[in-house]
C-alpha cells in the first residue's frame, strides 16, 4: 500500500505490513511538513510574545530544524 501525502498527493512511502484495520492510507510527506512548520514559525513570530508564545516558537524551531537535518541526510 502506498503512503500518499495529503497535501500534495504524492507518494512518500510504501507500507509493507497490512493489518486489518490499523494502517492509514494518507499522512504528510516531510517537504509539506516543513513548509508547515515555516509558516508556523513565521505566524509565531508576529503574535505577541507571552511566555507560551515563546515556548511554542522555540519548540516549533527546534522541530523545524530536525526536520531540515532529516531531509538533507535524505530521511523519509
Amino acid at each position: 500500500m502506498d503512503m500518499i501525502c495529503i497535501q500534495c498527493k504524492k507518494v512518500f512511502s510504501i507500507v509493507t505490513t497490512i493489518q486489518e484495520n490499523g494502517n492509514a492510507s494518507g499522512g504528510i510527506c516531510i517537504n509539506c511538513f516543513i513548509d508547515y512548520l515555516v509558516r508556523r514559525v513565521n505566524y509565531l513570530k508576529l503574535k505577541e510574545q507571552t511566555p507560551s508564545t515563546t515556548k511554542s516558537l522555540i519548540r516549533n524551531k527546534k522541530k523545524l530544524t530536525l526536520m531540515l537535518i532529516k531531509r538533507q541526510e535524505g530521511g523519509v
